[in-house]
């Protein structure tokens, strides 16, 4: 079995754009007719590795190709005793996508390239992805996508303003100090969004330029089109709404997804987690819920903790 091997970081604050790049991942799966094998760091989405298949069936093959994704999650608050990640080094793409925070600091063993201790541990990321892939060119690919959408913060009192400003500067400079060392090279590697659907925009179009020049690496850069047998959920469903099911093909909609997923964050702060959609019939409304609120609510990025779900 040969494996593409995939490492996703991301933090509390990128909890929608961790999960549309996980159904982005999945949806790529099987477009491409490849199996995918899944390991979380985050308990709640499940312990150690899932394997299963929305694309090929014979995932346990030894000639099959198979996409293995790393989805690891710092923590809302640093603990204790943590944290050693795994090595960047040794994936073929890894993908940071970054808000207001930096990862946490590392346990020591973990060490940037020269021997020094990483600041935090997207410094380690950053490092160890860029270090090795200047030994091999292009392995491991490295994407960051960062938030430039400026949070809400209250004027007063001072202190939690800058409080919470402070790590967004953090991440500037990180950034800023990347770039000087490694110069357009790290640019390249940067991509800004502002919103939801900007960001499933970006990220939908570098995975699939990744994955098609992994597959074929013959087709020249910006061609990027692989037509194999289709063999996923049927992403058409007549006069049928989407479901959870159907989430890896549900898509146009990530705009209003990220609205109401932000206007039920906010009501869950004040203490009354409660949201009505409103809308024509036939505009889509249970399908926007179904398919597109209930999996980003039920996978982690829930603005209202755990609990029993009901729809």
């Amino acid at each position: 079995m040969r494996t593409i091997d995939i490492f996703v970081s991301s933090f509390p604050d990128v909890q929608k754009e961790h999960v549309v790049a996980g159904q982005l991942i999945r949806s790529a799966a099987a477009e491409f007719n490849l199996a995918i094998n899944v390991h979380y760091s985050n308990p709640r989405r499940g312990s150690g590795e899932q394997g299963g298949s929305i694309g090929r069936k014979d995932f346990a093959d030894e000639s099959a190709l198979v996409l293995s994704a790393c989805f690891w999650e710092y923590p809302e608050r640093e603990e204790n005793d943590f944290l050693e990640i795994p090595n960047t080094g040794l994936y073929d793409l890894v993908i940071c996508i970054l808000g207001s925070r930096l990862g946490t600091i590392l346990a020591p063993q973990c060490v940037m390239p020269d021997g020094s201790r990483p600041k935090s541990a997207t410094d380690y990321e950053v490092g160890w992805a860029l270090y090795q892939s200047m030994q091999t060119p292009g392995c491991p690919a490295l994407h960051l996508y960062r938030s430039r959408a400026i949070p809400a913060a209250p004027l007063e009192p001072r202190e939690q303003r800058e409080n919470l400003y402070r790590p967004r500067d953090a991440v500037q400079e990180f950034c800023g100090a990347w770039e000087r060392e490694i110069g357009i090279g790290f640019r390249e590697c940067c991509h800004d969004f502002q919103g939801l659907e900007e960001f499933e925009d970006l990220f939908r179009k570098h995975f699939r330029e990744f994955l098609a020049r992994r597959l074929s690496p013959a087709i020249p850069s910006g061609k990027t089109t692989r037509k194999v047998p289709y063999s996923g959920s049927n992403p058409f469903r007549g006069l049928d709404f989407f479901d959870f099911q159907h989430s890896a093909v549900y898509h146009g909609r990530t705009r209003a997804v990220g609205e109401v997923f932000d206007v039920l964050k906010a009501q869950a702060a004040a203490k009354k987690p409660f949201l009505l959609v409103l809308g024509p019939s036939g505009s889509g409304k249970s399908s926007l819920v179904r398919a597109g609120v209930l999996p980003l609510i039920t996978q982690g990025a829930t603005p209202a903790g755990t609990g029993p779900w009901r729809c």
